[in-house]
């Protein structure tokens, strides 16, 4: 129990103002992330502490899953920036957490039936959420192919495939991995790539590496 008079001190000091403003919502996701956090900012490395760095880029499938060549693809296409790239994967998981509460299940776990029963929802949530973000670049690298596909033919199998957590957590804990990793270099840095994981955007990546200041050795 809070005491009333307690309870006016507080609303009526400016202070407190900002904070009135923000929405239950907000401490909704806040208290569900620090119960489960999905972005890890590797607190347990800190500042230069190499003179020569390998840092070995690849993708794992393993948790945390980590989609190296999707953050290559979307780094050597777009400027990435954390706060806005973190800003967008909440986002998404906000509405898959959204449709799976309002389903009452895990979009997994749906069935054809399933699908059906909560078609309306389901589309209609991805059609807001396309709609709300078709100009961030962080959609239109990660996700867009696959919500496209669905809008434009919906069922269970292309939903199931759009709304996928790991389309944009894979490429930011890449993103997070590949800036960890490549800031713990005094002097040396070399970055070994497999060709077959950059098929299809290898030259715009190469052109990425060397504006960074990097010499590409092509074996």
């Amino acid at each position: 129990m809070i005491d009333d008079e307690y309870i006016e001190e507080i609303l009526g000091d400016e202070d407190y103002a900002t904070v009135l403003e923000v929405s239950i919502q907000e401490f909704h996701n806040l208290v569900n992330y620090l119960h489960n956090p999905y972005v890890s900012t590797q607190h347990g490395v800190k500042g230069e502490s190499h003179d020569t760095v390998l840092f070995i880029a690849a993708n794992s499938s393993h948790d945390p899953v980590v989609n190296i060549s999707k953050f290559f693809e979307l780094w050597s296409t777009y400027e990435i920036k954390l706060a806005e790239f973190e800003r967008f994967y909440y986002a998404y998981k906000n509405m898959l957490n959204d449709i799976e509460s309002n389903i009452h299940m895990k979009i997994t776990d749906l069935k054809k039936d399933d699908y059906v029963k909560h078609k309306e929802y389901i589309f209609q949530s991805v059609s807001d959420f396309s709609e709300a973000y078709e100009e961030n670049v962080y959609y239109q690298g990660l996700i867009k192919n696959d919500i496209d596909k669905f809008l434009g033919k919906d069922g269970v199998t292309s939903a199931k495939a759009c709304l996928k957590e790991n389309l944009v957590y894979g490429a930011l804990s890449a993103y997070k991995l590949f800036y960890v990793g490549c800031s713990r270099a005094r002097k040396n840095l070399s970055i070994i790539i497999d060709k077959k994981d950059v098929q299809g955007f290898e030259e715009p990546l190469i052109r990425k590496f060397e504006t960074c200041g990097f010499k590409i050795k092509n074996d």
